[in-house]
């Protein structure tokens, strides 16, 4: 029920950048012309073209008169804004989802086990069926978590939203991380 990218990198595709390009598939035009000469619609190499399903929408050159860009669908060359055309257009890194969780992902825990500060005591937080947070540690102290402050320190994760993404470079060094379970 949600939209992935395959290539040139996997993972979550932000759900209103794919809205806007399948747009197209329900713009309007007030121009349609029979596609006689692809060449004067600078249709003979496309700018673009875009595949949902069986349609096929090409997109050529712009109208140097109205700055609308010619599009060819089902055989028929429409005018259309250009805001369809410059939507797909970004790079594929701008497509990714920037939440670090899906709408539908719950977490349930945290194991802070790998990071320097909590190797030693194998720190995990976890909710119970309850809904209470629980901690563990290897340690003789065992602390007994606020839950309101908990709940809202981790409300706050599924409302995380990032300003951009890069591809994830694995380095041989070993890096701290945080298992998050969902």
């Amino acid at each position: 029920g949600r939209w992935m990218i395959l290539e040139p990198y996997q993972g979550r595709a932000d759900e209103l950048s794919v809205g806007r390009v399948l747009s197209v598939a329900l713009a309007t035009s007030a121009e349609k012309q029979p596609l006689t000469d692809a060449a004067q619609f600078g249709l003979d190499s496309p700018k673009m073209v875009v595949k949902a399903d069986d349609k096929v929408f090409t997109f050529g050159m712009f109208n140097p008169v109205g700055g609308q860009q010619f599009v060819v669908h089902e055989n028929q060359v429409y005018t259309l804004d250009s805001k369809y055309g410059e939507s797909a257009t970004v790079q594929p890194l701008e497509f990714m989802d920037k939440r670090p969780l899906a709408k539908d992902e719950v977490i349930t825990g945290f194991d802070f086990g790998a990071l320097e500060q909590w190797e030693n005591t194998n720190l995990n937080v976890d909710k119970t069926d309850d809904g209470k947070w629980k901690v563990s540690a290897a340690s003789k102290y065992k602390p007994n978590p606020n839950q309101a402050e908990m709940n809202d320190w981790f409300v706050n994760w599924t409302e995380l939203r990032a300003d951009s993404v890069e591809p994830f470079i694995p380095s041989r060094q070993p890096q701290p991380y945080t298992l998050v379970k969902l």
